[in-house]
């Protein structure tokens, strides 16, 4: 009777699933925020030591993302090609960031930060990239926010399981 009684209260531990589900929601959730943070610090301190210019959109690049056994093209991602001058020397760069969509029309302006001593070392300004980090970011956020509820779950369950075996 003593083992059947034992058996039900063992029983009653929480899984560790809860466990493995918080740490990788924890993972998940601060690595999106700390990637972000790197990126947004790492740009920012590129455009406050670089130059900004206005460029010109001439072409995109184009980038064709279609399943290996099939002719069907599922999507594709654009990067601007765009052309500015410095010190009367013309530079055409390609924009480090693609898009699902086109953003701008070939002949529109774009704001371009670029290193003073090599202008081909640049970064492309754009103000709608600011939603998608944003949106990143409160992904981030989000999947800390489960880690800790998991966590908390897990660890008052685990002090009833620990109290009711004491007893």
């Amino acid at each position: 009777m003593n083992n059947f009684i034992n058996t039900r209260k063992l029983n009653n531990k929480p899984t560790k699933l809860h466990l493995i589900l918080a740490i990788t929601c924890l993972i998940i959730g601060l690595g999106i925020i700390v990637g972000i943070s790197f990126y947004e610090g790492l740009k920012s301190v590129q455009i406050n030591r670089f130059n900004i210019t206005t460029g010109t959109v001439v072409d995109y690049k184009v980038f064709d993302f279609s399943y290996s056994n099939s002719n069907v093209h599922e999507s594709y991602l654009y990067a601007e090609i765009a052309e500015f001058e410095v010190n009367g020397k013309k530079y055409t760069v390609t924009n480090s960031v693609d898009s699902s969509h086109i953003t701008k029309n070939i002949g529109d302006s774009i704001t371009i930060a670029y290193n003073p001593e090599n202008p081909l070392d640049c970064v492309f300004i754009a103000s709608s990239n600011k939603i998608f980090i944003i949106l990143l970011a409160l992904f981030g956020v989000l999947f800390t926010g489960v880690s800790v509820v998991l966590l908390i779950y897990y660890s008052q369950q685990y002090k009833e399981w620990k109290k009711s075996i004491s007893k």
